[in-house]
């Protein structure tokens, strides 16, 4: 997040009709995210993470001042006071602009929505990245509007592209902790934690290469970029709509991972049950018979429902305690 310029002076209408401009685009694609989740997430949720995402705004600032303080320069100027070999121009971008960004949203997407109780869906993930990057992009599209000279073009243009990638990048932090998440509760820490690392690097590499290829000055990488810009939008909008339309739970198994079989009560709600061997494969006598298994159907317990309990914050599996043995951590 970086920007110069000066504070321009305009009338009470026209700050209307800045912020209007600032603000519409954000509206519009939470407005937009909202609709795809068929479990609507409290609002009060959404507004905390949207702030969290002002927030991260204010913690790049400080990263980035701290970055810049040990490595000088690796935090890139748009000024034109200094100048970058396409190599060094790379390395400070994808470092000093993507890493520190990506990092800010998803500290917020994480302790405001991660560890949230409401993340009972694959999809609830995605949709509290979103709203983290729009309270980012929303604060950061207010500064660029109001310290540009042709504020009519600057926002029209960040509507279609900055504000849209920033969303992007979210959609796919979100997907990787909603599979981080699944292994989580099937008690897989190695592959949660390997996720938990996608979750960061691949928007972060996404980011990068789009801030790259358009600060690089180039007519050839901006042509390339006008390109990556639109698989981006088809990449991410797949994704998207292949988790809404799914609508899996996080206590469901991510496909071809083993996991026991279990039975979840809550409320008297069961939810399906998964082979052993994993989703592809079942157990037959001795053999191993690769075809499809169907989710099973929870034998009803008259006098009591048996649980299997895994804890929300480690994973650790849990079958006949109340706290978790290993972090402490009360258990569903």
């Amino acid at each position: 997040m970086f920007f110069y310029g000066k504070i321009i002076i305009v009338g009470e209408y026209m700050v209307l009709i800045y912020l209007l401009l600032a603000l519409v685009p954000s509206v519009l694609i939470g407005w937009y995210l909202y609709k795809k989740d068929a479990n609507k997430e409290p609002k009060s949720l959404l507004i905390k993470l949207f702030l969290g995402g002002i927030g991260s705004a204010f913690l790049t600032f400080v990263l980035s001042s701290i970055a810049n303080s040990y490595i000088p320069g690796i935090v890139p100027t748009l000024d034109g006071s200094v100048e970058y070999n396409i190599v060094g121009l790379f390395i400070r971008v994808m470092i000093g602009v993507a890493l520190i960004e990506e990092f800010s949203k998803w500290f917020f997407s994480y302790y405001l929505g991660y560890k949230s109780p409401e993340f009972d869906e694959v999809y609830d993930i995605i949709l509290y990245c979103g709203f983290v990057a729009l309270g980012f992009a929303t604060f950061e599209n207010i500064l660029y509007v109001f310290t540009s000279d042709n504020t009519i073009q600057v926002a029209l243009l960040r509507a279609i592209t900055a504000v849209p990638g920033h969303v992007c990048d979210a959609i796919l932090m979100g997907y990787y902790l909603g599979i981080a998440k699944q292994y989580e509760m099937a008690g897989n820490l190695e592959l949660r934690k390997k996720n938990l690392i996608l979750s960061v690097a691949i928007p972060m590499v996404t980011h990068g290469i789009y801030d790259f290829l358009i600060m690089s000055g180039s007519g050839l990488l901006i042509v390339i970029w006008f390109g990556f810009l639109v698989f981006m939008y088809i990449y991410a909008m797949k994704k998207l709509k292949e988790v809404s339309k799914a609508r899996k739970t996080v206590y469901q198994p991510v496909s071809n991972m083993p996991t026991a079989s279990v039975y979840f009560s809550q409320s008297n709600n069961y939810r399906p049950t998964y082979n052993t061997f994993g989703q592809n494969s079942m157990y037959n006598g001795n053999n191993m018979v690769n075809q499809p298994v169907m989710p099973q159907q929870p034998v009803q317990q008259p006098q009591q429902n048996y649980v299997i309990k895994y804890c929300p914050n480690c994973g650790k599996y849990e079958p006949d305690a109340n706290f978790c043995s290993q972090c402490g951590s009360k258990i569903r």
